[in-house]
C-alpha cells in the first residue's frame, strides 16, 4: 500500500475519523457519565416522591400508599423515610440497615422549607457504605429517599470495562470497513485517474462505463464527453490540415496550369497578331479570321480571370448576393436557347421536365444563372456526340430541385466526394477546377445544397434552393 496513494489516504482518514469518534465517547462516559447518571437517579427520586405526596394527600398512609411506597423503595434499593414537620418519623420503608439518618435537625426543616429539594453523599452507621441521600418536602410530610451510592458507581464501572472492549471491536470494525470503503471510493477515482492519463495520451478507447449518479459518476460522464469530443475535435482538424494540404498542393497544380493555358492562348495572339503586322495574310477573309482567333482566345483569358475573381468574392465570407423575386422557368429556358448551338454541333438530345410552368423565386438571377450555365456547360463537355442531357424541375419538400442528367462515363467513386473542392480536376484534365466550386458557393449563398451522384449510364449534377 503506497504512502500517497489515495487508497492509503482514505484509510488513515477514517481509522483517525473512528478513534476520534470512539474517543469522544469514551471521554465523555469517563467525565460526564456519572454526573449524569447521578442527576437522572435524583430527577427518578423526585419524581417519587412527588408521586408519593400527591397519594398521601389523596387517601393518607392507606394500604394503597403504603404499597406505593414499598414498591417505590424496591424499584431505587434504597429506603424512604416520612418525617413530620417536627422532625418525628412517621413511617419508614426499606432493605437498606441501619443509618444515620433515621432522624432529622430542626436546622435541616429550616433548609428544607427554603430549598424544597437537598441532595447529599452520606454513609451507614456500620461500614464503609456510601448512600445518595434526597431530602424533600412535602404538603403534609417531610420524605427522606436513600439509596446505595455505590450501586451507581458500580454500574458506571462495569458500563466503562464493557466499552473497552466495545473499544476494541469497534477498532476492528473500523479497520475492516476503512478498508472496505476505502477500496470503493478509491477505485473509482483511481479509474477515473487513468481514464484521464489516456486522454491526455490521446488514447480515446477508455470510457467511464459505471452507472452512478453521484458526483463520481457525473465526473465519469465529463470525461467521456470530454473524450468524445476531444476525439472529434482532433480529427476533424486532421481533416482541415488535410484538406489545407491537399488544397495548398491543388493551389500549387493550377497556378501551374493556370500559367501553361494562359501562355497558350498569349502566344497564340502574339503570333497572330505578328502576323497581322506583316502582313502575311493573303486575303481579307484571312485577315478576319486572325482577327476571330484573336477575339477567341482573348474571351478565354478574360473567362479564366473573370472565374477567379468569383471564386476569390464567392469564398471571402463577406459577399452577398442580391435576391429579387423571378420566373425561375424562364430562366431556364433562356439558359437552355443559349446553348442551342453547341447542342447541335454535338447533335446532343435535349429534353426537359419542368413541373409548372412559371416557378417564383426569390434568389440572386445572376449568380443562378452562373449556376446553370457551369453544370450546363459541363454537362455538354462529358456528353459524346449524339449524347442525351436532361434538365429535370420538380418540388422537394422546401426546396426546388434543379437536375441536370449527361450520358456519358461515371465519375469514379473515389473522386466523386472532392469534384466540388476549389481547382479540383478529374481524371480527364478538363477546365480548370473552378466552375463547380463556383456552384457550391452560390447555392450554399442561397442556403440550399448541391451535390452529384453516378447513374446507370451516366452522371446526375442537382442543387436544391428554397422556395
Amino acid at each position: 500500500m503506497k504512502k500517497n496513494s489515495i487508497f492509503f489516504r482514505f484509510f488513515i482518514y477514517f481509522i483517525i475519523f473512528t478513534l476520534i469518534l470512539v474517543g469522544t465517547i469514551w471521554f465523555s462516559q469517563v467525565f460526564f457519565l456519572p454526573e449524569y447518571y447521578q442527576s437522572k437517579k435524583v430527577e427518578i427520586i423526585e419524581s417519587s416522591v412527588l408521586t408519593i405526596d400527591e397519594m398521601i394527600q389523596k387517601e393518607e398512609l392507606s394500604d394503597n400508599t403504603l404499597n406505593l411506597i414499598t414498591d417505590i423503595s424496591e424499584r431505587l434499593n434504597g429506603r424512604i423515610t416520612i418525617f413530620d414537620f417536627q422532625g418525628k418519623v412517621v413511617l419508614y420503608e426499606g432493605s437498606q440497615g441501619m443509618m444515620r439518618e433515621t432522624r432529622i435537625t430542626k436546622e435541616e426543616i429550616q433548609k428544607l422549607s427554603e430549598e424544597k429539594f437537598i441532595v447529599y453523599k452520606t454513609n451507614a452507621i456500620r461500614g464503609s457504605n456510601e448512600f445518595l441521600a434526597a431530602l424533600a418536602q412535602g404538603d403534609k410530610y417531610i420524605y427522606l429517599v436513600l439509596t446505595p451510592y455505590q450501586a451507581i458507581e458500580d454500574a458506571i464501572s462495569i458500563a466503562q470495562n464493557f466499552y473497552l472492549f466495545i473499544l476494541a471491536g469497534g477498532i476492528l470494525i473500523a479497520l475492516l470497513l476503512a478498508y472496505i470503503f476505502a477500496g470503493k471510493i478509491s477505485k473509482p477515482l483511481l479509474e477515473l485517474n487513468e481514464l484521464a492519463g489516456d486522454i491526455a495520451s490521446l488514447d480515446f478507447s477508455g470510457k467511464w462505463k459505471y452507472k452512478r449518479s453521484d458526483e463520481i459518476g457525473q465526473l465519469g460522464y465529463s470525461l467521456n464527453e470530454v473524450s468524445v469530443n476531444l476525439e472529434r475535435s482532433l480529427k476533424d482538424l486532421q481533416n482541415e490540415l488535410e484538406k489545407e494540404k491537399n488544397l495548398d498542393k491543388l493551389r500549387k497544380n493550377f497556378v501551374s496550369r493556370v500559367s501553361h493555358e494562359l501562355q497558350t492562348p498569349i502566344a497564340i495572339i502574339n503570333g497572330h497578331i505578328e502576323a497581322l503586322n506583316d502582313e502575311v495574310f493573303q486575303s481579307e477573309e484571312e485577315r478576319n479570321e486572325y482577327l476571330k482567333i484573336i477575339e477567341k482566345e482573348t474571351t478565354k483569358m478574360s473567362n479564366l480571370i473573370k472565374d477567379l475573381l468569383d471564386l476569390t468574392q464567392l469564398e471571402s465570407g463577406t459577399f452577398k448576393i442580391k435576391k429579387e423575386n423571378i420566373n425561375y422557368s424562364e430562366l431556364v429556358e433562356n439558359k437552355l436557347n443559349s446553348f442551342k448551338i453547341l447542342f447541335n454541333e454535338k447533335q446532343i438530345q435535349v429534353s426537359k421536365d419542368i413541373f409548372m410552368e412559371d416557378i417564383l423565386l426569390n434568389i440572386d438571377s445572376y449568380r443562378i444563372e452562373q449556376v446553370l450555365n457551369n453544370l450546363i456547360q459541363n454537362a455538354i463537355n462529358n456528353t459524346n456526340n449524339e449524347g442525351k442531357i436532361i434538365l429535370k424541375i420538380s418540388e422537394k419538400g422546401k426546396f426546388i430541385r434543379t437536375e441536370v442528367f449527361n450520358e456519358g462515363k461515371n465519375i469514379p467513386e473515389t473522386i466523386l466526394p472532392h469534384i466540388w473542392e476549389p481547382f479540383f480536376k478529374g481524371e480527364e484534365k478538363k477546365g480548370t477546377g473552378i466552375g463547380l466550386a463556383i456552384v457550391k458557393n452560390i447555392i450554399i449563398l442561397h442556403e440550399g445544397n448541391a451535390g452529384a451522384e453516378n447513374l446507370k449510364d451516366g452522371v446526375l449534377f442537382y442543387f436544391n434552393i428554397p422556395k
